[in-house]
């Protein structure tokens, strides 16, 4: 469902799945105001905001899609989604074109976003098999792995504080927050809920 953040009223409802959503991202593509949703039937669906139009299904995951983040690469729009399998795909948000599949976890990708660090795009995902893995958006070169969680991660966030390039991973038993510069993989903080 789309609803109006102002009123709390339903806009839109967003149909044609054929399972749970489980991943939701909302964007601009060639400006129209987009929404990208991951569903456990294996698939990214892109709807039109304003009229709740499919324009495509992104497909070929070989698991259900648990995270979906929307942005823009090298002047391209992309729709960047974690899968089960423990891939990453990255797809042209304009033509539903399968640009490339980023690898290397063991386990299912839980959380996904897009953003800069020092000029470079860059996409930023977490995973069940206790890593966070930092890739170039627009080549999918790996350029770190961040480890030490003693769990999974499933939620997580970039952006910057204090003029530095920050990631925030949240571990899966919702108790330990980590705190990384994301250009040197320093923790900058950790901790962990009691109770």
């Amino acid at each position: 469902r789309v609803f109006d953040a102002a009123t709390g009223k339903v806009l839109r409802v967003l149909e044609g799945f054929d399972g749970a959503v489980l991943g939701v991202a909302i964007g601009n593509v060639a400006g129209q105001a987009v929404v990208a949703a991951g569903s456990d039937d294996d698939t990214v669906r892109v709807f039109d905001v304003a009229t709740g139009e499919a324009l495509r299904v992104l497909a070929g995951f070989k698991g259900w899609v648990s995270s979906v983040a929307l942005g823009n690469v090298a002047g391209r729009a992309v729709v960047v989604a974690g899968s089960g399998n423990g891939t990453v795909r990255v797809f042209d948000a304009t033509t539903g074109e399968a640009l490339r599949i980023l690898k290397g976890f063991k386990r299912r990708v839980a959380s996904i976003t897009l953003g800069d660090v020092a000029g470079r795009a860059v996409i930023v995902a977490g995973s069940r098999d206790h890593t966070v893995r930092v890739f170039d958006a627009a080549t999918g070169q790996a350029l770190r792995v961040l480890v030490g969680f003693k769990s999974g991660v499933s939620s997580l966030a970039l952006g910057y504080v204090e003029g530095q390039a920050t990631i925030v991973a949240v571990e899966s038993s919702g108790r330990t927050v980590q705190v990384f510069d994301a250009a040197t993989e320093a923790i900058k903080q950790g901790g962990t809920r009691r109770g």
